[in-house]
């Protein structure tokens, strides 16, 4: 009976699994969809869709539906938040490389890429689209090596190369072309036209330009037509033509106002100001210089609200995986609840066989009792001493589990009903934890840092005569270890991930060529 009752409670647990199993991807499929939806167009939605989705594909262990959520989060956070983009894109690697997914690695170096373009490092954005062009050729994967291509030679032409942005950008061309996909083209035109504008050959640049319109029309691609137009716009102001600018940028404001694109409307409306200029038409060149600086102000005001509204969402969710965790805790706790009445019990059944074998014990004495007075009563107190002795056992058993649920029980209420944020921080995610980081008062940091400037100076010079190989930034490291600061309070003091300090002193141990006995800390101490 007791392992039949063993196997329906195993055979009953399996199915419950199974069905938890089955709804969270269920919820995540549906997650999946309203991402997909809502990418394009409602960039928050999007954003908060992904941070659940991302809850359920790690519980669910679905690699490949996590590797989508963060190129996904990279993507839109490219637009309005430049440091969570790298956050999402370095989070893509590493899951890609774990996975051997070589192609979705690369995708995340081609956003680095562009972030790095954005923030005018032409430099970085090179290095990055560099690594994925050597791993989509790799992978033989001949659009995205097409792709970067065109991302490179845009990196050279704001970098000033000409020429070798010149030979990537036809090279991207011709790719495309070769395999069927005009649509993908006209950018590159563009900037191959920019090249030639650039190196003062007009009439090859005005081809390309008017190329470049022509397929974006033929695709329906309304931001390739606004940037064709726009371009055009300033071939013709360049050479100071500027009722033909005008002309082309209007257009190309039309364009722009039909695919609610204000970042492209910033730039005509710039263009429109010039040319108005160059006319000495002073009434509508003030009047476009207003609507740039109006569309300067909205897209500001549009990241910052972003940005705001963001930190709110990703609040939300880390909330909602608190009361998660919290929920788990209180099954652990139920479980727990359960698995001390069954000790109970078993203690119970000790009890009672305890109990019948001293029955049997006084039935025998009784039944011997003509053996001797003596024999009777020694057998008597030594049953009663043992019976005593179990009675006892048991009552501080049950009272200190007891206290011990009671104990865990208060714990359990407390967590649940307290106020202070500094106890919930021990308990919710990575984000609860980075913002008790950062609410850390600027008099504990400064008094750490007093503490550590004044041991620096001749400790750093002690390092550098015993290891003059190691770097200031791993001298630096080194001196926060000597004080016994966690890899936690270092991140803090250098601003970096803790993971970031583990990755230092994996480095500097291997620098050092240290044993895996040998402790870095003690190291440093006893310079």
């Amino acid at each position: 009976m007791k392992y039949f009752i063993c196997i329906v409670f195993i055979l009953a647990a399996s199915i419950y699994n199974q069905a938890l199993a089955q709804s969270k991807e269920q919820k995540l499929e549906k997650l999946m969809e309203a991402i997909t939806e809502t990418r394009s167009t409602e960039r928050l939605a999007a954003i908060k869709f992904c941070l659940e989705a991302e809850v359920y594909a790690k519980e669910v262990g679905d690699n490949k539906k996590l590797d989508e959520i963060y190129y996904t989060l990279a993507t839109i956070y490219s637009w309005i938040n430049h440091k969570m983009s790298v956050k999402y894109s370095k989070k893509g690697i590493w899951l890609s490389r774990a996975n051997d997914r070589v192609n979705n690695s690369a995708r995340f170096y081609v956003l680095l890429g562009k972030v790095s373009v954005s923030q005018e490092d032409f430099d970085q954005a090179i290095e990055f689209y560099l690594v994925a062009d050597s791993m989509f050729t790799l992978e033989e994967s001949q659009y995205d090596i097409a792709w970067v291509k065109g991302n490179l030679g845009h990196a050279f032409l704001e970098k000033g190369e000409y020429d070798k942005a010149i030979v990537l950008l036809k090279k991207a061309i011709q790719m495309n072309q070769s395999l069927g996909l005009d649509e993908s083209t006209p950018i590159s035109l563009i900037n191959l036209g920019r090249c030639h504008l650039k190196l003062n050959e007009p009439d090859l640049a005005l081809e390309l330009f008017e190329q470049a319109y022509i397929l974006s029309f033929d695709s329906g691609d309304l931001y390739g037509c606004a940037a064709a137009k726009i371009m055009l716009a300033e071939f013709h102001h360049s050479f100071k033509r500027y009722s033909e600018a005008i002309k082309f940028a209007r257009e190309a404001e039309k364009i722009s106002k039909e695919a609610d694109n204000n970042y492209m409307l910033k730039s005509i409306y710039n263009q429109l100001y010039e040319s108005y200029t160059g006319l000495s038409d002073f009434e509508n060149s003030i009047e476009y210089l207003e609507l740039y600086h109006a569309t300067s102000d909205s897209l500001l005001g549009n990241k910052n609200d972003n940005l705001i509204a963001d930190l709110e969402s990703t609040l939300n969710i880390e909330k909602q995986n608190f009361e998660h965790q919290l929920l788990k805790k209180e099954q652990s706790r139920l479980l727990y609840k359960e698995k001390a009445q069954s000790a109970r019990n078993k203690l119970l059944l000790i009890l009672l066989a305890s109990s019948g074998l001293i029955l049997a014990a006084l039935i025998v004495l009784f039944i011997y009792r003509n053996k001797g007075a003596k024999l009777k009563q020694r057998l008597n107190d030594k049953t009663i001493s043992m019976r005593n002795k179990e009675i006892t056992n048991l009552a501080i058993y049950i009272k200190q589990r007891g206290m011990f649920i009671n104990l865990i029980r208060n714990d359990l209420k407390n967590i649940r009903e307290t106020e202070d944020e500094a106890k919930k921080n021990e308990l919710i995610t990575e984000v609860f934890v980075k913002v008790g980081q950062y609410a850390r008062t600027d008099n504990e940091s400064g008094q750490i840092k007093e503490r550590i400037e004044e041991s620096s100076q001749d400790f750093i010079t002690r390092l550098s005569a015993v290891y003059p190989n190691l770097t200031s930034k791993e001298k630096r490291l080194a001196q926060l270890l000597r004080m016994k600061l966690s890899s936690k309070e270092i991140a803090v003091l250098l601003n970096i991930a803790p993971h970031s300090v583990d990755t230092s002193r994996y480095r500097v141990r291997k620098k050092l060529n240290l044993d895996k006995g040998d402790d870095l800390t003690d190291c440093f101490s006893n310079i």
